[in-house]
């Protein structure tokens, strides 16, 4: 059995069968010990289950669903109970981390909210509130990451409530590099002011169409 399954792109889990059509259901199971979500302990004892299902990204162009048993765990180092975490998919998420993500960079390159909310039969408050916490996953990212060399600077349009926001791409990489809000030069002053490592900057390509 192999370790990674490249349709997944979940570390730990297998398929075990694929049933309906759109959205496809993929009745998976996780391989590796469960662990304590208070302590990481393994010396855990499984109590009740239950079946989780949670949203996962497109396969081809099928939304898909993952349907899967979990535990209700008692930590025998620390004693407490906790409901089985897992990698990829955040507590209490009903998405997996994957799918959160591709939304955000579609989001970012350009795709409307209602667009997205359509392709993935989710409301626009869910697709609004999914690219808000991977900003914020990626911002963490950014407090290392040097700034580029060949920036790439384009403006969308996020929400009636948020308006435009201007996205910053480094182009060797073909990777986001942040996203700030607005699109008019004093909106963006402040931030170009203080941008860490702006002197590596060697050519700025942008979108005058």
């Amino acid at each position: 059995m192999p370790k990674h399954n490249l349709i997944l792109n979940l570390p730990g889990f297998t398929i075990q069968k694929v049933s309906g059509y759109q959205p496809l259901i993929l009745d998976i199971s996780y391989q590796r010990l469960p662990r304590c979500a208070h302590c990481n302990s393994k010396a855990v004892r499984k109590k009740a289950s239950y079946i989780r299902t949670v949203a996962h990204e497109l396969i081809g162009h099928r939304r898909s669903l993952l349907r899967f048993k979990a535990y209700k765990l008692y930590c025998n180092t620390c004693q407490r109970y906790g409901n089985q975490q897992f990698p990829g998919i955040n507590k209490h998420q009903r998405s997996t981390w994957r799918l959160q993500a591709a939304v955000f960079h579609n989001h970012t390159r350009g795709i409307s909210q209602k667009d997205l909310a359509q392709q993935f039969n989710k409301g626009k408050a869910t697709i609004e509130r999914w690219y808000h916490r991977q900003y914020q996953e990626q911002a963490k990212e950014l407090m290392n990451t040097p700034c580029p060399t060949v920036l790439g600077i384009d403006e969308h349009f996020f929400s009636r409530k948020q308006g435009f926001a201007t996205t910053l791409c480094d182009l060797k990489k073909h990777k986001v590099f942040d996203i700030v809000k607005g699109r008019s030069e004093s909106d963006l002053a402040s931030y170009l002011a203080s941008l860490t490592g702006k002197e590596r900057v060697k050519v700025v390509c942008m979108d005058l169409s």
